[in-house]
């Protein structure tokens, strides 16, 4: 016990995770096709007075980023860090999949939850969101089984 307790004193707190919101908008006019905030702005149906100001704003624009994942082939780690080994092939990025929902259910129930958990981890790892102490992985994936649900019209 003594010794598990020393381990964990021993082990180094990371720092906060920084996002560059600058980076951010480059990596979805990247995804997205575009060459410049103007098409970003068309792409995603915003003013291109929206996007410039997302790259000089205090936190990420998490609901265009959610957008982007949504309509394209990345992750949100990816998006918002730019981590290597994260990104996203090339033909991945030309398969725009904003249509998806109102396709044949391309993901089953078991892989979306999974998903949602993985991506409420994220956003709590970047500081998108504060998860309560009390929350447990049980409690989000009963919320992300009712989102899937809701999304696809079933009645699990």
């Amino acid at each position: 016990m003594l010794e598990a307790t020393n381990q964990l004193n021993s082990l180094e707190v990371p720092r906060a995770i920084q996002v560059n919101n600058n980076d951010v908008v480059t990596r979805m006019q990247r995804v997205c096709g575009v060459r410049n905030d103007g098409g970003l702005a068309i792409y995603l149906g915003v003013s291109s007075s929206a996007v410039s100001s997302w790259r000089k704003a205090k936190n990420p624009p998490f609901r265009a980023c959610f957008e982007v994942v949504k309509r394209k082939n990345v992750t949100m780690e990816w998006l918002l860090l730019g981590e290597i080994g994260l990104l996203p092939s090339d033909e991945n990025l030309n398969q725009d999949k904003s249509n998806e929902l109102d396709a044949p259910r391309l993901i089953s129930q078991e892989v979306f939850v999974n998903s949602f958990v993985e991506f409420i981890d994220v956003a709590c790892k970047v500081k998108m969101l504060i998860k309560p102490d009390d929350v447990n992985p049980k409690e989000l994936s009963r919320l992300a089984l009712g989102l899937y649900e809701s999304l696809y019209n079933t009645d699990s």
